[in-house]
């Protein structure tokens, strides 16, 4: 795949145009390898990416936090940690104007990972920052704002046994300062994660992840529906014989959910993307794979108002030669409508995404092929209707898809845990980096 390069004054002519319309591909990075792992509106109407860098901070790795403008331009970056390994997860808009940042942290605390929370302000200042910690090794995957100011943490504990290990998913309700509600562990004696949350129609919560404690086979999708306090009302498992990646879950207008992944089962070629339809009691209605003739992999999906969903990840089939981040919307009933795969000769990774006004579509992942030395942050920015965009896409709009029946599995138990909740100095690095335009597609009408 020809590469294209764009300098970035080519994309400013473009500003007085209607910038509603404008689509653009960026990386950004430094000396070596940044990623994002999560992306959103910013309070402005630009963007804010969070993920992880190696090429600035004060270990080895930092948070990593960019901001632009409405067309992608940099307008900072910073990255926060201590001296050793801290990772970015997941950004949201706080109630008052502000940041959570979440991620996990090896800098504080015992010598184990630590789930880590920020508050941060508009510029990207710290108002506050916590660890979370069990004295096991914590994980935070996902934050969520809550209408009272403060927010709900996601993630895993996991504990290590011999040469095994034992995980559970971790939920903590946090307030606005950063101190504990409470905190509360679900799953069985093996392995369970938990990936997405989302607050639901109820005031409670949805969670998507993976369990090897509730299966029909080596593991299962894992779906998680909590009360406003954290009660478990139930908890499924939806796979088959084989290995099923759960990812992400989402509420659809009917109170049902969808639970989307990527399978091996199913007489698939090799991984196929995987997405079940369940009722608001979580009983399986319908499961349907897609895929190429590769690895195809769901990173996360989004509803829209009408119940079409947007789906991201990553894929290598469709005759590329590496991994591409894809953009892929599907109609309520799970039926494709239209995909596109961004990326270069080398490696690019779809990682999350969000929707904005239930029109644009602003993507992140990690870019190899067009990283400044390595790998680099890649945003994208492109909308739910369908456009036409002249560089660095392959159409996946052929996804081959299948109705197919999947096993649904009952099982979860819930344990309050006792968490601490500890104050940490983070350190603050202004970035410099480089930033490049892949592409300026032709103006939307």
């Amino acid at each position: 795949m020809m590469l294209k390069y764009i300098p970035i004054a080519a994309l400013l002519l473009l500003s007085g145009a209607t910038q509603a319309q404008i689509e653009f591909q960026k990386s950004f990075g430094g000396a070596k390898k940044e990623s994002f792992n999560h992306v959103i509106a910013a309070i402005d109407k630009g963007y804010i990416a969070v993920g992880t860098t190696e090429s600035y901070g004060a270990g080895k790795k930092d948070i990593f936090i960019v901001k632009t403008d409405s067309i992608g331009t940099l307008q900072w970056a910073k990255s926060y940690g201590g001296k050793d390994i801290d990772l970015g997860m997941y950004i949201d808009k706080t109630t008052d104007g502000n940041y959570f940042v979440t991620g996990h942290s090896a800098s504080y605390g015992n010598q184990y990972t630590d789930a880590v929370l920020m508050k941060i302000n508009p510029s990207g200042n710290i108002i506050w920052a916590k660890n979370y910690t069990l004295n096991n090794s914590e994980f935070a995957n996902h934050v969520t704002a809550t209408p009272d100011g403060g927010c709900v943490l996601l993630g895993e504990t996991m504990k290590y046994l011999g040469k095994g290990k034992d995980s559970d998913v971790l939920v903590l309700k946090i307030k606005n300062d950063g101190q504990l509600q409470w905190a509360k562990k679900y799953g069985g004696k093996d392995l369970d994660y938990g990936y997405s949350l989302e607050i639901t129609k109820d005031s409670g919560y949805v969670i998507g992840g993976e369990t090897k404690s509730f299966t029909a086979g080596d593991q299962d999708m894992y779906l998680i529906k909590l009360s406003h306090e954290g009660k478990l009302e139930w908890a499924k498992a939806y796979g088959g014989k084989g290995a099923d990646y759960g990812k992400y879950a989402a509420q659809t207008s009917d109170g049902g959910f969808l639970m989307a992944g990527s399978t091996t089962n199913y007489n698939s070629r090799d991984v196929d993307l995987c997405v079940s339809k369940v009722a608001k009691n979580g009983i399986l209605l319908w499961t349907k794979i897609y895929g190429g003739n590769n690895q195809d992999y769901i990173s996360a999906i989004k509803v829209l108002k009408n119940d079409d969903f947007v789906a991201c990840g990553y894929t290598n089939s469709f005759e590329l030669t590496n991994e591409n981040a894809f953009v892929e919307v599907f109609n309520s009933s799970g039926m494709p409508k239209w995909g596109k795969a961004y990326g270069s000769d080398s490696t690019d990774f779809g990682n999350s995404l969000s929707i904005i006004n239930d029109k644009e579509i602003i993507l992140c992942g990690t870019t190899k092929g067009f990283g400044v030395k390595s790998e680099d942050g890649l945003m994208v920015k492109t909308y739910t209707q369908r456009t036409l965009e002249d560089c660095n896409v392959t159409d996946i709009t052929t996804l081959v898809t299948h109705s197919v029946k999947a096993t649904e599995t009952s099982g979860g138990e819930e344990t309050e845990v006792n968490m601490r909740a500890i104050d940490i100095k983070m350190t603050t690095t202004n970035c410099t980096l480089e930033e490049k335009v892949l592409c300026v597609p032709e103006e939307q009408d």
